[in-house]
């Protein structure tokens, strides 16, 4: 006798938003609201990465180091004829040849473009993994504790529901219409219910993100109060001396 159980019960509900988040929605304490498939909270665009914005996200990864690169490539003249002058006469003549703002300020550029190169281009290697496998990151780390806690409990391997492949997890994120996918086009399809795999459910998701907060609030362990918090600067000190002393 198959028995239907409410949608109450699949759903989490936020305290915070006072209602029921749908499937891979999670709450943003910065943004004060419930951010549909929730990637991260970006303090350099000052909102959340989600479903809208996930598309113009990965797009502004992958030209943020294209044009890193050119400014590389462009600017190395300069760096090339220093290090050429510099052998072939010496370095005082090479550091002499450099003396002028605009040898100064190419180098600057060429420095601060080599940093963000390799900082946005290790973003973009993870974004890319996101947008193949059609996972935020913190559907990632669901995951991960998701195999540990079917491991320990010696049950079956939990399976990602909206792991659709990777051509068809490709044109979810960046859109059905190829010819769009370089263009930052807003998402608006699908704002609530996710395309799933074969076999998947609706709520898989959601049921396994409230039976580990389930394990982790019964698996906490009950300490005493030893001192009230008041807030103060002796407190602060005190509870920081007291985690530093706990790692070890």
């Amino acid at each position: 006798l198959a028995v239907e159980v409410p949608i109450r019960d699949c759903l989490q509900y936020c305290l915070s938003c006072q209602g029921f988040k749908p499937p891979r929605a999670h709450h943003c304490q910065s943004c004060r609201r419930c951010v549909f498939s929730m990637d991260h909270h970006c303090p350099w665009i000052n909102t959340c990465v989600g479903h809208r914005n996930l598309k113009a996200f990965f797009l502004f990864t992958n030209y943020v180091p294209m044009a890193c690169f050119h400014s590389i490539v462009v600017h190395w003249e300069v760096l090339r004829l220093f290090l050429l002058r510099w052998h072939k006469e010496s370095l005082h003549a090479a550091a002499l040849s450099i003396i002028s703002i605009q040898a100064l300020l190419m180098i600057v550029a060429w420095l601060v473009s080599s940093i963000i190169f390799v900082l946005v281009g290790m973003l973009w290697w993870e974004m890319l993994g996101s947008v193949t496998r059609n996972q935020s990151i913190i559907e990632e780390n669901i995951l991960s504790k998701a195999t540990a806690r079917c491991t320990a409990l010696g049950i079956a391997t939990f399976r990602y529901p909206y792991d659709l492949g990777t051509w068809r997890n490709w044109f979810e994120v960046l859109g059905h219409r190829w010819i769009l996918w370089l263009l930052p086009t807003p998402r608006w399809d699908n704002l609530c219910w996710s395309p799933l795999a074969d076999g998947a459910g609706a709520f898989d998701l959601s049921a396994q993100h409230i039976a580990q907060k389930a394990q982790k609030l019964n698996g906490r362990p009950l300490v005493p109060v030893l001192r009230s918090f008041r807030g103060n600067s002796s407190d602060w000190l005190y509870l920081s001396w007291c985690t530093l002393f706990c790692r070890f």
